[in-house]
């Protein structure tokens, strides 16, 4: 059976405030449900964590050097973003999802490339990895892409801030070869959502809705 990886550290839990909780209950909701439609579909979910990333011999450098890089967000979250890239490193690599990205049609398979990315928005040039596959030099080869990167080549103006992330230094190396794209996956609310195998219900898309339930009722798994 072939595994599918996503990532939970636990960065909303350990005393923080009481709407960190409530999003950490919504994260283990939405854990649940994303294992549940994978697994229907016969793959092997399994959730890494940061003690996965750990195993890496190059963790500690690595990190130092990702800490460097701007955000806007807490640095905790940021780093969350990068390691889970070297948590499925560290297994050899495979398939790794968001676990806000279920699983309607898409079966076992083996990666097809070192590094291909399942979501793209052509309209936008961009793309966004929410669902990835690759062998373990594919993976690390996107971590090393983010500790080498010249932050100022891979920054944008975020409300007058500097800020980057995984995301955006993707986007940035689009052109370069480091991964190939197959849009497979439609984000919730786009063209073609409805029928696409796979369905990434992002804050951005369920912005106007319930999050939890709009993944569990919109369609059937």
């Amino acid at each position: 059976m072939y595994p599918v990886y996503t990532y939970h550290d636990g960065i909303y839990e350990g005393g923080r405030p009481d709407t960190d909780l409530r999003q950490a209950d919504e994260q283990y909701e939405m854990i649940s449900h994303w294992k549940r439609s994978w697994a229907k579909r016969g793959w092997n979910p399994k959730v890494l964590t940061q003690a996965d990333a750990r195993r890496h011999p190059m963790f500690q450098p690595i990190t130092e050097r990702l800490k460097q890089l701007p955000t806007v967000n807490s640095s905790a979250y940021e780093l969350a973003c990068y390691h889970r890239w070297l948590a499925v490193a560290v297994m050899g690599g495979g398939f790794m999802s968001d676990y806000d990205v279920v699983n309607f049609g898409f079966e076992p398979r083996e990666p097809q490339s070192d590094l291909t990315i399942y979501e793209s928005h052509f309209s936008r040039d961009e793309v966004t990895p929410s669902c990835v596959s690759g062998t373990a030099y594919g993976f690390m080869s996107a971590v090393t892409a983010f500790a080498a990167c010249d932050p100022k080549h891979v920054t944008s103006d975020y409300n007058g801030k500097p800020h980057t992330s995984d995301m955006i230094v993707l986007q940035k190396l689009r052109d370069t070869g480091l991964y190939v794209i197959a849009p497979i996956v439609r984000s919730y609310g786009n063209h073609g959502w409805d029928t696409a195998p796979l369905v990434h219900y992002s804050h951005a898309a369920t912005a106007e809705t319930d999050r939890v339930p709009c993944m569990r009722t919109s369609r059937e798994i």
